[in-house]
């Protein structure tokens, strides 16, 4: 018994063999008195052998035609309607077949002429012709062999090629081998019934040469104890993180970013409804001088009040393209660049018009942000469902660990959510000789992230080796890889 289908099938009332057992029965009135609202009467005649019969039933009661002899018309009518469906279908499919279908294929062509492609197959003729003329060749190369080996692939689960004729074909030609791959390209469109769309051709970019640029160490952090690093450290951009979430902190943010002038806000991804508007809000309260935003939202509210912004880290910024169109569309500042390229690949970008480039060399790798509750199956929680006050009100922290044995971190503070992080910190000093005088900022995350690193010395330190190190100071850098543990920079090496 299916009672989900209680209210789409109409039941039909047949009696009960008398095998049914009393708590079976019992099962079945407390099925009764749970539909009752609906008016469903759950009894001994809730089964039915074939639903389909009862539909006649049921279209009669919806009209509420009660007259003798209208049951025989609704069934008759109600078949004759699923007659023709089933013919319908039967006609539609009647020509569908699981045997490959054979393909003619003819090719011919002359010098200074273009070259002529003929397919046929059972319901379709194609007529194909190449974009440059057939130009003459020492060597010949557009024999019957070459063309098979690239056409080969026409030879797929759906057709089998019955015949390939080349004997109109001049030897001694040439085209270029790329045209020769955009009509197989086209051909494999068109013989499944689609439009062929080329690729657009990206124009090729100048190289610019990367004006030499002393780089500046900037920090991330999210909490007020840290700020007093302000008043100890020169030379140093303080980004500090904006939560997901202000409703309840919004003042004291307005408050903090105008009493600390230097503070520059980082925008987190994902910032949705309510916390978005307040996030524009606070944007155009502060007016600051310079923002980071890893949320494109707030970067086009930043382009529109023209203040000047930064792509973060988790837009993912991986070419020069990117670079353009942020410049061009939204007149950024800068950008960060994507840390899972390696070194050629970050070598390959061009900069346009000398923007800022930023390189993040020491972070927490966030693995996923979402607004989803992670810590209900993992921990536990008194709550059934999230509501509001989960957001701005939870804080919690846990791991997990997979069948391989790798760790991974969920983190949720308050105004955030929740996030999950790889158990090591990304560490990249080797960026610093690999690619000098290419990036104008090297960030280092210090937000309050629990993960299997420990630095075994405090921040302030840290902060003052990891400036050192930017100035390729050998000594820093290795007391910098001996205090920090447990460290990763596999996506360095790796890349895409």
């Amino acid at each position: 018994m299916l009672v989900d289908s209680l209210h789409a099938v109409p039941v039909a009332r047949i009696e009960l063999p008398n095998f049914i057992s009393n708590k079976e029965l019992k099962v079945l009135k407390s099925l009764e008195r749970h539909y009752h609202k609906d008016k469903v009467n759950i009894s001994k005649d809730i089964f039915i052998d074939n639903p389909r019969d009862n539909s006649a039933e049921h279209f009669l009661k919806l009209n509420k035609e009660t007259q003798s002899g209208d049951l025989e018309k609704f069934k008759t009518k109600l078949y004759h309607e699923k007659t023709k469906v089933i013919n319908e279908v039967e006609t539609k499919i009647q020509n569908l077949t699981i045997e490959k279908r054979n393909l003619d294929i003819k090719i011919h062509g002359k010098v200074d002429d273009y070259l002529k492609l003929e397919l046929e197959s059972p319901f379709k003729l194609l007529k194909l012709k190449s974009k440059s003329k057939l130009k003459k060749s020492t060597k010949d190369i557009l024999n019957q062999a070459t063309l098979i080996k690239r056409f080969k692939n026409l030879e797929t689960s759906e057709f089998h090629i019955n015949k390939f004729e080349t004997q109109n074909l001049t030897k001694k030609l040439f085209i270029p081998l790329k045209e020769l791959d955009l009509i197989k390209k086209e051909i494999v469109f068109q013989l499944n019934g689609q439009k062929y769309i080329p690729a657009i051709e990206l124009p090729k970019l100048k190289l610019n040469k990367f004006q030499p640029k002393k780089a500046k160490l900037s920090i991330l952090i999210s909490s007020k104890e840290d700020l007093n690093l302000l008043s100890k450290i020169n030379d140093l951009d303080i980004f500090f993180k904006i939560p997901d979430n202000l409703e309840d902190k919004y003042e004291d943010y307005i408050k903090l970013f105008k009493e600390n002038k230097n503070l520059i806000p980082w925008f987190p991804t994902i910032i949705i409804g309510k916390d978005y508007d307040l996030a524009v809000n606070f944007l155009h309260n502060i007016n600051p001088s310079l923002i980071i935003t890893n949320n494109t939202g707030i970067a086009y509210e930043a382009y529109k009040a023209k203040i000047p912004w930064i792509a973060g880290p988790y837009i993912n910024v991986v070419n020069s393209y990117s670079l353009i169109s942020l410049k061009e569309n939204f007149n950024c500042k800068g950008s960060f660049i994507s840390n899972e390229l390696n070194r050629l690949e970050i070598k390959q970008i061009k900069n346009y018009k000398n923007l800022d480039l930023y390189y993040s060399i020491y972070h927490p790798i966030l693995l996923m942000t979402t607004r989803m509750c992670l810590f209900h199956q993992v921990t536990g929680c008194e709550k059934n469902i999230m509501n509001n006050t989960c957001i701005k009100n939870c804080e919690k922290s846990s791991t997990i660990t997979n069948l391989n044995g790798t760790k991974y971190f969920i983190e949720k503070t308050l105004g955030d959510n929740h996030r999950i992080f790889n158990s090591k910190n990304f560490l990249n000093l080797d960026i610093i000789e690999d690619l000098p005088n290419i990036f104008s900022n090297f960030l280092i995350d210090l937000t309050n992230i629990q993960t299997d690193t420990n630095s075994k010395i405090d921040k302030y330190s840290l902060i003052k080796l990891f400036q050192n190190s930017i100035n390729s100071d050998i000594e820093s850098i290795n007391i910098i890889k001996k205090a920090l543990s447990k460290t990763t920079n596999q996506q360095y090496k790796k890349g895409l």
